[in-house]
């Protein structure tokens, strides 16, 4: 009788446990998505600020694809813009094969314009 207590016991811990952790990584995807879109907002006016806020992220606990697509976009376009290659050409690269496999045009033009300077040569 015992054991059975113990079991209803944890799980009824996890009953409760469960929705506040879901509900916990949920609003740190939240506040990622926020990041990433302020970064897209300012990266033309303010490369450097688009930098750090990709800083503040780990881009290794990125759960969701799209977000590594967008981080590695931004992340090589902030570097471009400053005249930088970056040093990881896989991110640029994952990018554009998600966009492509999701037909997300607007980011894709985006991500291959990413590897060419203005001159218009390639900066791999």
């Amino acid at each position: 009788m015992q054991t059975n207590n113990n079991i209803a016991m944890k799980i009824s811990r996890l009953i409760w446990f469960l929705p506040i952790s879901l509900f916990i990584v949920s609003c740190s995807q939240n506040e990622i998505c926020s990041s990433l879109k302020t970064a897209e907002d300012i990266i033309n006016d303010n490369p450097d600020s688009t930098l750090s806020i990709l800083r503040e992220i780990d881009y290794e606990a990125l759960k969701d694809n799209h977000l590594k697509a967008l981080y590695g976009l931004l992340y090589t376009s902030a570097n471009i813009k400053k005249q930088k290659v970056p040093d990881n050409d896989s991110l640029i690269d994952y990018s554009i094969q998600f966009f492509e496999n999701n037909n997300d045009s607007y980011h894709l033009a985006d991500s291959e314009c990413s590897l060419f300077e203005e001159s218009g040569k390639p900066v791999y």
